[in-house]
């Protein structure tokens, strides 16, 4: 199954928590964006050249996903409600997962959500459960 797993750059502590997990599994992850945050502190740094570049495979990764993890942030992360809506087109057209997992209130397209959960744990349990089918 291939991932791509989603979050705020504000909470790279959480999202590379549960990317190594995921690879522990076995779970093929789409694109590792964390690596970019952590190669560019500052995206105002970059030339739009550079942040199109990274924006193209981060939307490339979504796109190739099986299912797509959101870790819902405490806050920011304009980037992954981007995505977020990314995956939710993708699965009008094609079989996506797209799980969720922190505070569903955030935003109203959680509704969109295949399953919700205000846990990581869970919502990794579950993604456990899907990969064995």
């Amino acid at each position: 199954m291939k991932v791509y797993l989603a979050g705020s750059r504000a909470e790279l502590d959480r999202c590379e928590t549960w990317q190594q997990k995921l690879i522990g599994e076995g779970i093929r992850i789409t694109y590792n964006w964390i690596a970019d945050c952590k190669e560019y502190p500052k995206e105002e740094d970059l030339s739009i050249t550079k942040k199109r570049a990274y924006a193209y495979n981060d939307i490339s990764g979504v796109m190739k996903a099986d299912l797509f993890w959101l870790l819902i942030p405490k806050i920011g992360g304009c980037g992954c409600w981007v995505e977020l809506g990314l995956a939710i087109e993708r699965n009008q057209h094609y079989s996506t997962w797209i799980i969720l997992s922190g505070d569903q209130n955030r935003t109203l397209f959680s509704s969109y959500a295949d399953y919700i959960s205000p846990s990581d744990d869970e919502a990794f349990q579950h993604i456990l459960n899907i990969n064995k089918r």
